[in-house]
């Protein structure tokens, strides 16, 4: 291909990807030459004379650490020193040098092109994330790999591995978004629900005098960092969509077989135990909630078309769900795999709650779901239960905190919580959220994801 002159033009990073300087250019600034070639703000320059020697590629993916040589280095005056040598973590390989990384036909560039084949997309997104150029996501590349690799993790899903046992609720919320979870619990208590409880935060989130306000109640803290150490998974560290890859995490990893979860604002208006014997629900495994109305635009036809499959149901909303794990192990695994690879599916729909709905649909397999569309109220989601009344109360925009804070995924209404008489236990939930504001709790902000 014959070179581009462009006075934007930097070093390349590799045989077909160069930076580029150009002020109109957002992202990483890595452009390959077809992209010069049809760049708008192209701005022709001679071009600096080539390097005298090769330029460095960027590490390879399967690139590890160095390897520390095993004898001293021998006096002055004897052969040069073997070039130093470091891990491959890339199946069948021990270790590498620099030059023969470079020429490996097993090499990984750790950046994406809209020329890269979907193969080797599909490669780059078993690694850890990592920034990407601006809009990759919606490079026909990078999104035939998505439906490619999908197709891959159905095709390796084992059968229900069992192990899992009995019923009960899995909250999400630590740090920030304690105050909550801990209204949730005790409404679930005082509402007579004796299902075993499970609060799952991530690392940092929790003091021991956290965990001791809750154990009267029933319930057992884990930590999801320390359950990945054993179960490995994806997680965006360093993000706040972390905390929805989390909901899914925690419901395949929690030990029961039937799992009610619940988002930490999200608490119930009556004992919730009885969906689990509700007919359609015994029937199809898993029941979901739909989402307000006004959000059907978040799953719009082309979405769907972008994971392979045919558009359908209406959005869902999953600040509460329903899944027996035996019955929906295949599409409960598809939908952790979207949520591992979050940095690709979250920017083409709204977090984790319509990955459900996609890996479901593209199985063919059918959920439950009662047939009232949610509303808002104020601050508030409600959602009704099989006989059409309030069931949940997903308190969203009016999380319970003993503060004023914001919250990176949810806009707050107030920098106080906001009475609202129409909802159901309001007395008993300010009552609670005062009980635990006169507790002594050090170290309340740990790991605050707001």
């Amino acid at each position: 291909m014959t070179t581009i002159a462009c006075r934007h033009r930097a070093e390349r990073v590799s045989p077909d990807v160069h930076r580029c300087g150009s002020p109109k250019l957002l992202g990483l600034k890595l452009v390959t030459d077809p992209m010069c070639a049809t760049c708008h703000y192209r701005d022709h320059d001679p071009l600096p004379a080539p390097p005298e020697r090769p330029p460095h590629l960027a590490p390879c993916l399967w690139l590890g650490g160095r390897v520390e040589p095993r004898t001293a280095p021998g006096p002055a005056g004897d052969p040069p020193a073997a070039p130093p040598e470091f891990e491959c973590r890339h199946p069948g390989h021990t270790t590498t040098t620099e030059r023969a990384c470079r020429g490996c036909p097993d090499y990984l560039f750790p950046v994406v092109t809209p020329e890269t084949p979907p193969a080797v997309v599909r490669q780059m997104l078993d690694h850890a994330p990592r920034p990407q150029p601006d809009r990759w996501w919606a490079w026909p590349n990078v999104q035939e790999a998505i439906r490619q690799g999908a197709t891959e993790a159905v095709a390796r899903t084992p059968p229900y591995p069992g192990g899992y046992a009995g019923r009960g609720v899995v909250i999400a919320g630590g740090g920030a978004y304690f105050a909550a979870a801990y209204v949730t619990v005790r409404v679930l208590r005082h509402l007579g629900c004796r299902l075993p409880i499970q609060l799952w935060h991530l690392a940092g989130e929790m003091t021991d005098p956290m965990r001791a306000l809750l154990r009267p109640y029933g319930v057992t803290c884990v930590d999801a960092d320390e359950v990945a150490l054993r179960q490995p998974f994806r997680f965006l560290d360093g993000h706040w969509w972390k905390g929805w890859q989390l909901k899914v995490y925690a419901v395949a990893h929690s030990p029961f077989r039937e799992v009610l979860f619940l988002d930490a604002d999200c608490y119930p208006t009556r004992d919730p135990e009885f969906l689990f014997d509700w007919p359609p629900y015994r029937e199809r495994g898993a029941t979901f909630w739909p989402d307000v109305r006004s959000s059907e635009w978040l799953l719009a036809p082309a979405r769907w078309e972008v994971f392979g499959t045919r558009p359908g149901w209406l959005a869902l909303e999953s600040g509460q769900l329903l899944v027996n794990k035996e019955t929906c192990w295949r599409e409960l695994r598809l939908a952790l795999w979207y949520n591992a690879h979050a940095d690709f599916v979250y920017h083409i729909v709204w977090g984790d709650k319509d990955t459900f709905n996609i890996a479901w649909r593209r199985l063919g397999t059918h959920y439950s779901m009662p047939q009232a569309v949610a509303d808002w109220d104020t601050h508030t989601i409600l959602q009704y239960g099989p006989d059409g009344t309030v069931l949940f109360q997903h308190r969203c925009q009016d999380k319970f905190r003993l503060e004023p804070s914001q919250f990176a995924s949810t806009y707050q209404r107030g920098g106080t919580n906001q009475y609202n008489p129409r909802l159901a236990h309001e007395d008993l939930c300010f009552g609670f959220l005062e009980e635990l504001r006169l507790l002594t709790l050090p170290g309340m902000a740990a790991g605050d994801r707001a």
